[in-house]
């Protein structure tokens, strides 16, 4: 059996250094001092203001205080499968499908409502 492995290079930046915004669904690796390493989320506003980094389902925050660095993480399908590789990746494109579903839905006006009659 053949095992390969591949190493990637990650540019950690101290804790006030703000990412850049990507392609809306950035993985990231903190590093807490405590307890090691955590994938995390950034989220960024529509005006593209960095509001944090959160966990998968992005509903807790991992605060500044929590961890002393951070490196963004590669489009691991890009660096894995070069050929099928795409940016954005795979997952943008499923967060930008749920964002339009849900602007969609918002936006259809309500049906009417049958009385029984």
């Amino acid at each position: 059996m053949t095992i390969k492995t591949l190493a990637l290079t990650l540019d950690f930046h101290a804790v006030g250094a703000t990412p850049p915004k990507g392609d809306g669904f950035d993985s990231f690796l903190l590093y807490n001092q405590c307890d090691g390493f955590h994938t995390v989320f950034a989220r960024w506003d529509d005006d593209g203001v960095f509001e944090g980094f959160f966990d998968f389902l992005g509903r807790n925050e991992y605060k500044d205080d929590f961890y002393e660095a951070w490196a963004r993480l590669p489009d691991c399908n890009a660096v894995l499968f070069p050929v099928f590789g795409c940016s954005p990746s795979r997952a943008a494109l499923a967060l930008d499908a749920m964002v339009s579903a849900t602007i969609d839905k918002a936006k259809t006006p309500p049906s009417p409502q049958s009385d029984g009659v």
